[in-house]
């Protein structure tokens, strides 16, 4: 399998699983577990981008969501601390 498609189906899997579980850990998911977490220049593009949606984002912005999310995303989870090295 190409790599490239490989990384294109992590970010859909992590986006997809960002997206059924960001919102139960706040109702303002988005300023609180999307945009606080992101560096100033991923928050640069997102305004310069317009992204509003976390299709938007490439897989290094989806994995500094997940690991900064990392505690509440785990608690009640089965994750493995692996499940984070990874990411």
């Amino acid at each position: 399998m190409n790599i490239d498609l490989l990384l294109r189906e992590v970010a859909k899997k992590t986006t997809v699983y960002l997206d059924e579980n960001l919102p139960k850990i706040n109702n303002d998911w988005w300023n609180i577990c999307v945009l606080r977490k992101l560096s100033f220049s991923q928050q640069d593009q997102v305004k310069k981008r317009r992204i509003s949606e976390l299709s938007g984002f490439d897989l290094a912005a989806l994995m500094k969501i997940f690991t900064s999310n990392w505690r509440e995303l785990s608690n009640g989870s089965n994750f493995s601390i692996e499940v984070l090295n990874y990411a």
